[in-house]
């Protein structure tokens, strides 16, 4: 789900007008995100139009709340970053079958071949391999940390 935050925090920093500092915090399924001009402060409206466009720019089956940066934990939590993986990927927006193919062939060295399959509601079978269709351990190991980054805990990845 770090990926979601990372998307709302930079929606919210280049759509909403006024937003200086910003800063967030996730808890499951839920998205907690402090805006504030240069001092931390926020008006109603600043809040008004930040919700708004949180909620027309949230990821499926995230909530999303918005607060004063001043009221949370200022500048002890720095905004989200992307992991150097993720980055060389230049793709942000995993949410469908053919960004999370990109990223895993572009972020796992040697992985060549990869399909996914939802299986159930929150659970996708990953398969991946090299020209030859074997797997090592370290892509596995790579996969499972990139796939931590992307999807939240109740999300079960099976590679």
């Amino acid at each position: 789900m770090s990926l979601n935050r990372f998307m709302m925090e930079r929606t919210l920093r280049f759509r909403v007008p006024g937003i200086k500092k910003i800063n967030s915090i996730e808890d499951r399924f839920k998205i907690t995100v402090y805006v504030g001009d240069e001092t931390g402060a926020a008006t109603g409206s600043l809040l008004a139009l930040a919700q708004e466009t949180a909620e027309k720019s949230r990821p499926l089956g995230s909530m999303v709340e918005i607060m004063s940066y001043n009221e949370g934990p200022g500048d002890s939590v720095l905004p989200y970053e992307l992991s150097e993986e993720l980055k060389k990927a230049h793709v942000f927006n995993p949410t469908n079958k053919t960004d999370l193919l990109i990223i895993l062939k572009n972020c796992i060295p040697g992985c060549i071949n990869v399909d996914t399959e939802t299986v159930a509601g929150g659970v996708i079978d990953i398969f991946l391999g090299d020209e030859e269709g074997q797997v090592s351990q370290e892509m596995i190991k790579n996969a499972k940390m990139l796939l931590q980054e992307i999807f939240d805990s109740s999300v079960q990845c099976n590679i």
